[in-house]
């Protein structure tokens, strides 16, 4: 957990410099550790110790690739999906049903002019909300009604793309003798809900799951037999150097919940890319296979962790205000630097505007960590002191989790 706002911090990096400042010993615990970690335990700066094999009797579930273009499908669940989760139900198995998207759908478009219902703070779609008849911004937090027509040419407006509660409306809808139960931050917003919606799964009161990433992480459910992905390809083409990392990740992690007791669990995952290369060495190789091919990757692009990283965001109500700042950070830096360190930006965030303000970034890289570090200690008293930072808000993260 690396949290982003208020009191910034990395919890794991600040439980290793506990451990070290108490001489104690520290055991990071992870089915997918991130290649940073690897490469320490490469290094010989931490011991490996690998767990191979499930606790008791329970074996690792069976993966299956469903290919989207060669299947029927509808409100985002092929066919093969459907017959699979009809066939556990019956032999009294458990379905968790996996979309990190929640709301009804992501999109509200015209079937007219093609007009999308967009945020007026954010550079982002409105996401649908279709019990409430609202349409709700998950980045800023802005809802309106729900558009029936098309403010730009009057047709009528249909919502586009699956989210949690699409999906849990079609599993109600197909398996009417179930208990379908949605589990996602709006479900959940209640005192008290998360926990009743986990003992509730826990015991069986529930036969098919429906879920976002809260989900995917250290929940032990007895009879879930089944996990069904249904947009497996968010991840599959992301702009950022983590991309191929964090959707294994986010794969691994969710389907380690199928299985668990004595029956052998099975994860069918929905692609309308079957032959892109990473599904073949997911499946073959599972996360070291997918975590090793990155390893390379990042070594020859000199990537983290094989080089680090600091970004320098700025916010302001105007975007000139917005990189100016940085523009004499990079000033700063230049001067500071002499060169030795990569300089990349300013530029846009790739959410230039969210919440009213415009963002922007600047991306310090160095192979050298004491230098990184020594320019930023005399770089953040020179920023404070410039004028152009009263106009923004500003922070400096150091080895940074998103570039975007």
């Amino acid at each position: 957990f690396k949290q982003q706002e208020g009191l910034r911090y990395s919890a794991r990096d600040l439980a290793i410099a506990r451990a070290k400042h108490l001489d104690i010993p520290i055991v990071l615990g992870s089915a997918t550790p991130t290649l940073e970690m690897l490469h320490h335990c490469e290094a010989g700066n931490y011991s490996h110790l690998s767990l191979p094999r499930r606790a008791g009797t329970a074996q690792p579930p069976a993966i299956r690739i469903v290919d989207l273009g060669r299947t029927v499908s509808a409100e985002g669940l092929s066919e093969t999906l459907a017959q699979a989760i009809t066939q556990h139900l019956e032999e009294s198995g458990q379905v968790l049903i996996y979309l990190n998207r929640r709301g009804f759908a992501p999109t509200l478009i015209c079937s007219g002019c093609g007009h999308v219902a967009e945020c007026p703070r954010c550079d982002s779609r409105m996401t649908v909300h279709a019990r409430e008849g609202r349409l709700r911004c998950h980045h800023c937090g802005s809802a309106r009604p729900l558009d029936a027509q098309c403010g730009e040419c009057g047709a009528g407006m249909r919502p586009l793309g699956e989210g949690t509660q699409r999906l849990e409306d079609e599993l109600v809808r197909r398996y009417p003798d179930r208990r379908v139960m949605r589990i996602d931050s709006d479900s959940t917003q209640r005192k008290g809900a998360m926990d009743e919606a986990l003992q509730r799964a826990t015991s069986g009161d529930a036969d098919v799951l429906v879920g976002t990433q809260m989900l995917s992480k250290g929940h032990h459910f007895p009879k879930l037999t089944l996990v069904g992905i249904v947009n497996a390809d968010q991840g599959l083409f992301g702009t950022d150097f983590r991309s191929d990392e964090r959707l294994a990740q986010s794969i691994i992690q969710v389907a380690g919940r199928a299985g668990r007791e004595s029956r052998v669990g099975e994860v069918i995952i929905q692609t309308a890319f079957p032959a892109h290369p990473f599904w073949q060495r997911l499946i073959e190789g599972g996360y070291p296979r997918v975590a090793q091919d990155a390893l390379e990757e990042r070594r020859a692009s000199n990537w983290p962790p094989f080089s680090r990283l600091a970004l320098l965001r700025s916010a302001a109500t105007r975007r000139g205000d917005a990189h100016a700042f940085l523009d004499v950070a990079a000033g700063f830096v230049g001067r500071l630097a002499g060169g030795r360190l990569r300089v990349l930006g300013p530029v846009d965030a790739p959410m230039a505007r969210r919440a009213g303000r415009y963002r922007a970034q600047l991306l310090l890289q160095s192979t050298d960590r004491r230098l990184l570090h020594g320019v930023l200690r005399e770089l953040r008293p020179l920023l404070e002191a410039d004028p152009s930072a009263r106009k923004v808000r500003w922070s400096i993260d150091v080895d940074p989790v998103e570039l975007f």
